[in-house]
């Protein structure tokens, strides 16, 4: 398991006493060694005693003030296992910008019969018997992010896991294929029937939670076999990606997440939308959150009502 070392120059220290505020310049963790090379013994000492710095990792320190941070953190436990290990799960995630919120815990990857000693009661280390697939990221070296997400499902907060990985898919950083390969690579995944399950949600057109319960839950009805999932179409130059769309009756369902469509701006954007689709025929029928989870049956009605007049104005225009 070879990982890419990130060199980092030691800020330029004119005097020996000065140490603190060098590192208090720097959100990066040093080994002592590089620290006492740059002051001296004494110094360095001092500055523990003052708790001016602070040990991160075993025979690592940095500024008090940045010591707790995940970066200083991420950056302590890469350099403190070098070659022997990988940054891995959520903490590769945050850094690949998969998940929004930084872990509390730094997970890394070793190979199974590695021994680590001293390990901080924030560091998850993870012994793997299969050599993992990396990737480098703004100059850290990573696992790839689609077995990151793989690693991490089963330990990402359950009322956020399933939006993390729909909406890494959707957005087309990491895929399905990807996925299903780590599958075979990794023997033992937590939760991984569920994991199957939301790619296959995925391939059947989900790119967020709320679309993965409407096809599921609300619209996954023989009634409504004829609509489309993510459908594009090009109106006045502008392409829109309709979340269901019946080419036939030419009716195009949004589903309006709170996070997405929440600001001025998104509302505005709906109704330029929703006008522009209407001027070449189509009619646009919008669904809730609330509406999808709290109120399955209104919505059902309400499509199959719309579906009903769509239809008849078709046979009235036929018949004229």
């Amino acid at each position: 398991m070879a990982t890419v070392k990130r060199f980092r120059a030691f800020p330029q220290c004119s005097h020996p006493r000065e140490i603190a505020d060098v590192l208090a310049a720097t959100w990066h963790a040093f080994p002592r060694h590089e620290l006492v090379a740059a002051s001296s013994d004494f110094a360095v000492r001092r500055a523990l005693e003052r708790g001016e710095i602070v040990k991160v990792t075993p025979h690592h320190y940095a500024h008090a003030q940045t010591a707790t941070s995940f970066w200083t953190r991420a950056d302590a436990v890469a350099s403190w296992l070098g070659t022997r290990g990988i940054l891995s799960g959520s903490t590769a995630l945050y850094i690949a910008g998969e998940i929004a919120e930084p872990p509390r815990v730094i997970n890394a990857l070793i190979p199974r019969k590695t021994r680590i000693v001293e390990v901080p009661d924030w560091v998850r280390i993870t012994h793997a018997k299969y050599s993992p697939l990396c990737d480098v990221v703004n100059g850290w070296e990573i696992v790839d992010p689609a077995m990151a997400l793989v690693q991490a499902y089963g330990r990402l907060p359950h009322e956020s896991r399933d939006g993390v990985v729909l909406g890494a898919l959707a957005r087309g950083r990491i895929s399905r294929e990807e996925m299903r390969r780590c599958f075979a690579l990794m023997p033992r995944i937590k939760d991984r029937q569920l994991l199957k399950q939301l790619l296959e949600d995925s391939q059947d057109g989900a790119e967020s939670v709320l679309e993965r319960d409407a096809h599921r839950d609300v619209f996954g009805l023989r009634d409504f076999g004829s609509f489309i999932k993510q459908f594009d179409v090009v109106v006045g130059g502008q392409r829109y990606r309709l979340d269901m769309y019946h080419p036939g009756l030419r009716i195009a369902v949004e589903l309006d997440g709170a996070a997405f469509h929440a600001t001025q701006g998104h509302w505005q954007r709906d109704l330029n939308r929703d006008a522009a689709l209407l001027a070449q025929g189509i009619v646009s029928v919008r669904f809730s959150y609330w509406d999808i989870k709290e109120r399955p049956q209104w919505c059902r009605d309400t499509l199959r009502a719309v579906m009903a007049q769509r239809a008849k104005g078709g046979a009235l225009a036929v018949e004229k």
